[in-house]
């Protein structure tokens, strides 16, 4: 029996359709919407994006790459051009300590809450920058520098479980096919789980 807050997919453009329709609640309001990279951008590449009124919209990021050729904001730039509102990237300075502490007064500064936060899961069931039984969970920082195990940059800088359960106000996992195929997975690791003080759906490729 599946649980309620999971939702199975069968095909890509079911991930669009459910993003859109998600998205769609917004149209002509404000909204401080928060994505991930990887994964999510393949979900908001949807042309129906452009029919919405997102001039109210800001949008925020849960992690950045510090590799300028790994970057989220980069990656995210078909989504972000069908967008109207103010986009809000975490810049990377050569400090990475200072990016962190940067972006913390950014999200301070811009928001009360995030309204819609859609956020991919890793294979090994890390979520934004956070990997799995890290001492990273347990930061009571906002946005945190973090180093991990991962070819594509290992040093970034994400929002932390505190600022999750502080500021999210619709927590949304989304895990599409990857090359075609289910992930086999459905949610992020009980390392994580254990410690989210949200409510959350997950959106996931059938097996």
């Amino acid at each position: 029996m599946i649980e309620d807050n999971l939702i199975e997919l069968g095909t890509m453009q079911e991930f669009k359709d459910s993003m859109f329709n998600i998205l769609k609640n917004y149209d002509s309001k404000a909204c401080n919407l928060m994505i991930s990279g990887g994964s999510i951008i393949k979900c908001l590449d949807c042309d129906q994006l452009e029919t919405l009124d997102t001039l109210q919209w800001k949008i925020f990021f849960c992690d950045e790459r510090c590799e300028e050729k790994h970057s989220n904001f980069k990656s995210a730039s078909s989504f972000l051009e069908k967008i109207r509102g103010e986009v809000f990237p975490i810049k990377i300075l050569a400090n990475s300590e200072e990016s962190a502490k940067n972006y913390e007064d950014i999200l301070k500064k811009n928001i009360h809450k995030i309204d819609v936060c859609l956020l991919g899961i890793g294979e090994n069931g890390h979520i934004c920058s956070l990997w799995p039984n890290s001492e990273s969970l347990n930061s009571k920082a906002l946005v945190e520098r973090v180093e991990v195990d991962c070819n594509a940059s290992s040093v970034r800088i994400t929002v932390t479980l505190c600022f999750i359960n502080q500021f999210v106000k619709n927590l949304i996992f989304v895990i599409p096919p990857k090359n075609g195929k289910s992930k086999g997975i459905k949610k992020p690791d009980k390392s994580i789980i254990e410690r989210l003080k949200v409510g959350y759906k997950v959106y996931f490729m059938k097996y």
